[in-house]
């Protein structure tokens, strides 16, 4: 029998409510971890956390639909500098199929054997009314979005968001090169809209798969599923089991007093005054011969958003013995968004800071390597990595972190002239390079997190040459900090970026562009061996109805160890990062897999008509279905 999503009736929040509890299953509806408080009490929801409205877990989906989903925070033509179509159309912070979003989720696509499995976020119907999707805000009546309504970014208290479901599914790499695709399953629905949330897949010793769905900000937990087949397995996504783990205490570091500089005597172990449950954000998450590695983000207090790791025992876990994290520890204060890779059995990551805690400030770049049990950095003059002193501290009112400069990559001036926004890390030759998107504000201020058509975009490498960092443009065919892209390291003389490609001609200050490959040299500046993945659109910003029918391809992330006949290296998404509309409401987010060298034109994973079994790619098709 299949396990139920019971979807409660509202998203509004009470003004009591409060943050979430230890364990995960204070939740019977299992959609959210915060709908009660530990002692069972409804605390969330104005109106109860009652409903009726069921969601089947682990239930196929006919076809591939990503996530639109656009931030309501919005910026008109005159804060942009641009007029997309003669209208003065509002500009979102970031917008589209976010359906591979974030750049610091990693990994969500990993390769076994000859198979290639994936997760991605999307839309899902409701199991008691196949044409009614759940939404995250019904006011009594979940089934207020429907396949044939419209769906527009810019809310305008009408229309109602779709509730975040994670979905997996795997590709089969075929001996004549081809690879096909088996129908999606729904892992989960959360009742949010936020993609923040979505998930990271892994593989253990043992062969069994993980799914791990995020847990956004103070109020949201996470979840961990195991397949109850191993994933060489024929029916290796007919069946999962919630494992997850107790919501930690982050109370003894996220309580630290003001301005400390030494937090060695601040462990994370519940020793706080008050309890600071948190999930875990922005997930990275690699198998470590017993044990996944995460590294993680966790929301503090007062802006702080601080970096850790952990160890996630997942060996013996079962339906009921939940895993557990072990080893938590402070990687960094105020370093929050990080991107991490496993390259053997090392840990490479790299990550930005928060001047004085402000989401929007994100500037200066920083790298740390995992090796064995020791956290290292590396320091000009010396050719391996030295131990690194942890946890790193922050302070309280400036950027000049003595602690941070250790691991700096770069550190800019404290003007916050230059935003930084971390795409990618891999090796190469046992040495890191990092991918980011550099952005130069028009007027040189610290508006760099603004949308601007006269904003200096860039893509960029920083690469650890043996005894320095190395700085270099890779493009500056770049129009958005949140245009992301990924490695593919096919060799260690053949280092293809995969990113979205927008020249000044198509400049439109919105995230996304022409999926591209490219061919880098590490530490060297620019590109060579440029092949289009995807198709490009003739229609140029300003024109009367150009935002009708616009394709964006964005959120390119890599195949955590591919398979070597090259066919799927990379999974994104395209939509129309603008709005969404037509019928039905899912036509208009496809996701695409890319391939490497002469494999490399992008294939869309089939929107519809799949049927039992294999189905095969689809080439040489944008957004329309």
């Amino acid at each position: 029998m299949k396990a139920q999503v019971i979807l409660p009736a509202l998203l509004l929040l009470s003004g009591n409510a409060i943050g979430i509890g230890v364990n995960p299953k204070d939740d019977p509806a299992n959609v959210y971890k915060y709908l009660k408080d530990e002692s069972g009490n409804c605390v969330t929801y104005v109106n109860g956390c009652g409903g009726n409205h069921s969601l089947t877990q682990y239930e196929t989906r006919d076809g591939f639909s990503g996530f639109p989903y656009g931030l309501p925070a919005t910026y008109s033509a005159s804060q942009t500098g641009l007029d997309l179509d003669g209208t003065s159309p509002n500009v979102s912070k970031y917008s589209g199929n976010l359906a591979t979003y974030t750049a610091k989720h990693a990994p969500v696509a990993i390769r076994h054997g000859d198979y290639t499995y994936f997760v991605y976020s999307g839309s899902a119907t409701l199991s008691s009314a196949p044409t009614t999707v759940a939404s995250t805000h019904g006011a009594g009546n979940v089934g207020e979005v429907t396949t044939t309504d419209r769906f527009k970014w810019t809310l305008d208290g009408t229309k109602k968001s779709s509730a975040l479901s994670i979905f997996v599914s795997r590709a089969k790499h075929q001996t004549n090169g081809n690879i096909v695709v088996e129908k999606p399953v729904l892992i989960h629905s959360k009742y949010t809209d936020d993609p923040h949330d979505n998930a990271v897949i892994g593989i253990d010793g043992n062969g069994y798969l993980y799914v791990l769905i995020a847990g956004r900000s103070a109020k949201r937990g996470s979840f961990l599923y195991k397949s109850v087949n191993l994933a060489s397995s024929t029916n290796a996504l007919d069946s999962f089991i919630d494992i997850s783990p107790d919501n930690v205490d982050y109370s003894g570091c996220l309580n630290l007093p003001a301005g400390v500089q030494n937090t060695s005597t601040y462990g994370c172990d519940g020793s706080g005054s008050s309890p600071q449950y948190r999930g875990i954000a922005y997930p990275k998450m690699f198998w470590m011969n017993d044990h996944f590695r995460l590294v993680y983000s966790v929301y503090g207090k007062s802006g702080r958003r601080n970096l850790y790791t952990a160890e996630l025992q997942v060996n013996g876990a079962s339906a009921a013995t939940k895993a557990k994290m072990k080893n938590i520890r402070v990687l960094s204060h105020h370093a929050h968004y990080a991107v991490a890779n496993k390259v053997g059995n090392k840990i490479v990551v790299a990550f930005n800071y928060h001047p004085d805690g402000s989401i929007d400030n994100r500037t200066n770049l920083y790298a740390l390597l995992l090796e064995g049990s020791v956290w290292k950095r590396w320091e000009v003059g010396n050719t391996n990595p030295v131990a690194a002193s942890l946890p790193i501290s922050y302070t309280t009112s400036s950027q000049s972190n003595p602690w941070l400069s250790n691991l700096a990559v770069k550190e800019y001036p404290s003007t916050l002239e230059r935003g930084v926004y971390v795409k990618d890390v891999t090796m190469v030759n046992g040495k890191p390079l990092i991918l980011y998107v550099g952005v130069l504000a028009k007027n040189l201020g610290n508006d760099t997190h603004v949308p601007h058509k006269d904003h200096d975009h860039y893509l960029a490498q920083a690469y650890w040459n043996g005894s320095a960092w190395q700085m270099a443009r890779i493009s500056d065919s770049v129009d958005h900090n949140y245009s992301s892209g990924s490695f593919y390291v096919r060799s260690s003389n053949d280092i293809r970026v995969i990113y979205p490609h927008t020249p000044d001609t198509k400049n439109n200050i919105l995230a996304g562009g022409q999926m591209v490959s490219v061919q880098i040299v590490p530490g060297s500046p620019g590109y060579t061996n440029l092949v289009a993945l995807t198709p490009s659109s003739s229609a140029v910003p300003g024109a009367p109805g150009y935002l009708n029918g616009l394709c964006e391809y964005n959120y390119a992330r890599p195949v955590y160890n591919p398979h070597p006949d090259g066919q799927f290296v990379a999974l994104f998404s395209g939509g129309n990062p603008a709005q969404y509309e037509g019928t039905p409401q899912l036509a208009h987010a496809p996701l695409f897999v890319s391939g490497s060298h002469a494999k490399a034109l992008a294939k869309r994973l089939p929107m519809s008509g799949m049927g039992s079994g294999w189905n095969g790619l689809q080439t040489n098709l944008g957004c329309t279905p």
